[in-house]
């Protein structure tokens, strides 16, 4: 299981059309948090994707160019379109934070999967990753 926490207040999401569901996961920065957008034109699903929500309007401004450049990365990824990297969707601050929405993975995260699996899944997993990196 994902180990989901009481759900976000998620009013930092809901100015931008998302309901914010559990909380995922926090680190030292901030926290990830699951939300829905319902789908464009009024169709009646909703797609679920992942909210990492950091503090930023207070940080010093060499924290708020690491960050910067942590965004114009996953923007420039995801605009590459590589099949082995979460999708990066869009970015903004609101409130006090910084808001960046990525593709949720209902299969878990990378730590529980390698513990579930044979050496030879997890090897081609590797070569994956460091293809996704170069």
């Amino acid at each position: 299981m994902l180990g989901l926490k009481a759900p976000a207040s998620g009013s930092e999401l809901r100015a931008r059309g998302y309901e914010a569901g559990a909380r995922m996961g926090s680190g030292q920065f901030g926290y990830a948090v699951l939300v829905t957008k319902a789908c464009p034109s009024g169709a009646p699903e909703s797609r679920t994707y992942v909210a990492k929500l950091q503090k930023f309007r207070h940080l010093p401004s060499e924290d708020k160019e690491r960050m910067q450049r942590e965004v114009d990365a996953m923007r420039s990824l995801a605009e590459a379109g590589h099949p082995y990297l979460v999708r990066f969707r869009e970015s903004f601050v609101e409130g006090d934070k910084l808001c960046i929405i990525m593709d949720y993975c209902d299969s878990g995260d990378l730590a529980v999967r390698i513990k579930r699996q044979r050496e030879a899944q997890v090897q081609r997993w590797l070569a994956q990753l460091i293809a996704g990196l170069d």
